[in-house]
């Protein structure tokens, strides 16, 4: 079971609105979404060991915020492993480009 961890770099406007989007951004399996099939999380590898693939689920935190939450980058996605089967997924983000 992962749980998200956001960290703003820097002044963000709208924090709490942002840990709330990308909440819901993170907790939809993708293709789920009737009008938007690209958004969610694919749940690809999650048969697989964490540690195996934290590219790939890094790569998919990072493409999701970049298409779905515009206010703000991903600066880095790390992972830590607190036992008992957790994962605390770390979100460094900074204010987008928009």
């Amino acid at each position: 079971m992962a749980d998200y961890k956001f960290m703003f770099e820097g002044h963000v406007d709208d924090e709490e609105s942002i840990k709330r989007c990308v909440s819901n951004i993170l907790s939809v399996p993708k293709g789920s979404v009737p009008l938007s099939r690209g958004m969610g999380y694919a749940r690809k590898c999650l048969s697989n060991n964490p540690p195996l693939v934290e590219d790939e689920i890094a790569i998919d935190i990072i493409e999701q915020i970049g298409t779905y939450e515009k206010r703000v980058d991903v600066d880095n996605v790390d992972f830590e492993y607190p036992g008992e089967g957790r994962v605390n997924v770390l979100i460094a983000l900074r204010e987008g480009d928009t």
